[in-house]
């Protein structure tokens, strides 16, 4: 009977030990994880765009496609992962906000500007309102390769591993006309054009006659209703577009005449 009477005893000792360690890592784990700095994520879906308050006048417009992080709100700075943002920035002189994207970083004071990371690793950097400055990297290392500045109406394309490319003087109101839901081209390979459209819908765009590949054109077309902008296509450019599942195929039409704008 004793012996049973110490069994018992010591097995209840044990298991009053057991949850004092367990309730003791637990609390060692909460108070690291609330040192931890807080990953936000904002992403868009095909189609989407979303406004965004960084925090007091700083504003990040994220437009279709795009997956943006941030690690830590009282620093200005946020990782584009994938897409495009259009930023509106306030002041702040002792801390410049940043854009870090692979293997370069954009730094900017009051200023608006859209980046397009795009997903074969090219960056298009264009500036509606006051000047950001650009750093690019060496692989594998933190020593900057090249440095440059852009200002307002200027547009830069570049690929990190690649020479820079020069700013270029450029109409950059109609960079974000995707905010108002329009994509307007002007002299575009039709390839880059349907690339587009493609960012703003889950169904395939596909391309099915090679005579369409040499074809350039103009004009305004809405990235909200895909179909739609397909339609206006048939009117600007010698298309016809088939809907099968969820693809649409597009083939060359013969005789074609441009509809007038």
């Amino acid at each position: 009977m004793g012996s049973d009477l110490g069994r018992i005893i010591r097995a209840r000792t044990l298991r009053a030990c057991f949850l004092l360690w367990v309730l003791g890592s637990t609390a060692g784990l909460s108070v690291r994880a609330d040192n931890l700095p807080s990953l936000r994520i904002y992403a868009t879906r095909p189609g989407e765009t979303r406004d965004i308050e960084l925090d007091a006048g700083n504003v990040a417009h994220l437009n279709t496609r795009t997956h943006m992080e941030r690690a830590d709100e009282a620093k200005r700075l946020v990782v584009l992962r994938e897409g495009e943002a259009y930023f509106e920035l306030s002041t702040n002189p002792a801390h410049p906000f940043r854009v870090e994207l692979p293997g370069s970083v954009i730094l900017a004071q009051a200023s608006r500007f859209d980046v397009y990371r795009k997903a074969d690793g090219e960056v298009v950097i264009t500036v509606l309102d006051g000047f950001v400055q650009i750093e690019g990297y060496r692989r594998r290392s933190d020593r900057i390769a090249w440095r440059r500045e852009l200002r307002a109406g200027q547009q830069m394309v570049y690929r990190a591993k690649d020479p820079v490319d020069e700013a270029r003087t450029v109409d950059a109101a109609t960079t974000i006309k995707w905010r108002e839901g329009m994509l307007e081209i002007k002299d575009e390979p039709l390839p880059a054009v349907i690339e587009e459209l493609q960012r703003y819908t889950d169904r395939r765009l596909v391309i099915r006659d090679w005579r369409l590949r040499q074809w350039r054109m103009g004009g305004i077309l809405t990235t909200r209703d895909v179909r739609a902008a397909l339609a206006r296509l048939e009117k600007l450019a010698p298309i016809v577009v088939t809907e099968r599942g969820d693809t649409f195929a597009l083939d060359y039409r013969v005789g074609f005449r441009p509809s007038p704008q």
